[in-house]
Order: structure tokens, then C-alpha cells, then sequence
């Protein structure tokens, strides 16, 4: 992936879970869930690009916690 965040949707893998993230709007919020669930919140933004080997801190938008971290990312794949 480039150093900008991607618009469009993906999925992130993860050590322990499988992140599926929608396409982002045009101020870059965007649905999230982990494993085919819901989370504590649906739309967030990413704080930075995912980068394998490193985990991700999304910025949530309406749940109980400002910010989510995910373990290591193992893969980052488009969504067909």
C-alpha cells in the first residue's frame, strides 16, 4: 500500500483477528468490523497507513473509547 491511506476497502489480518474495513467517506471515516462482528463501534478513521509487521490504532467515531489498537499485522488484502 502507498504512504496514503486508501479510500477504498480492505481488509487487514492480524496475529490474532481479521479487520474488514468499508470504503472511506470523503473526510475518511469508514465502517469497521472484526471477524465478521461488530465492535464497540462501527465508523472509525485510521490514525496512520497499515503497515505489515506493525499494529493499527483506528480512531473511533462512536463508541465508549477513543481509540482501538490491533495486534501485529500479518496482511493487508483488497476486498474483491
Amino acid at each position: 500500500m502507498a504512504d496514503k491511506v486508501p479510500t477504498e476497502a480492505f481488509v487487514v489480518r492480524t496475529l490474532y483477528s481479521r479487520y474488514c474495513f468499508g470504503e472511506a467517506d470523503k473526510n475518511g471515516a469508514r465502517t469497521v468490523s472484526r471477524d465478521n462482528n461488530p465492535l464497540e463501534f462501527t465508523r472509525c478513521t485510521l490514525e496512520r497507513i497499515a503497515v505489515v509487521g506493525r499494529g493499527l490504532t483506528l480512531n473511533c467515531h462512536d463508541g465508549p473509547y477513543p481509540h482501538w489498537y490491533t495486534s501485529t499485522i500479518v496482511a493487508i488484502d483488497p476486498v474483491h
